[in-house]
């Protein structure tokens, strides 16, 4: 941007003073527009990255836990053994 200016201004220095626009003034304007657009771009391009990739892990670490929930849940689940208070009898719940 501060080249771009730079040569713009070196540019009409030598030029003539006159009232109306330049060919050299759109250029610039356009060119600026440019710049700050492809800033926006790049800003909302890894905005959006950043995003997908954060829900991407999320959703991973959430089947991580679950798997490990379900696991734990069943190893509990198969060694626990429990009494029957009525004739004493192990039963499985």
């Amino acid at each position: 941007m501060l080249t771009l200016v730079t040569s713009a201004k070196s540019a009409r220095d030598k030029l003539p003073r006159v009232s109306y626009i330049h060919a050299l003034d759109i250029w610039i304007i356009v060119c600026t527009i440019f710049i700050f657009a492809s800033l926006v771009e790049y800003a909302t391009v890894n905005f959006i990255y950043h995003k997908e990739k954060r829900r991407t892990n999320k959703s991973k670490a959430n089947k991580k836990n679950n798997i490990q929930n379900s696991n734990a849940a069943s190893e509990s689940f198969d060694s626990k053994k429990r009494f029957n208070d009525k004739d004493g009898k192990r039963w499985r719940h």
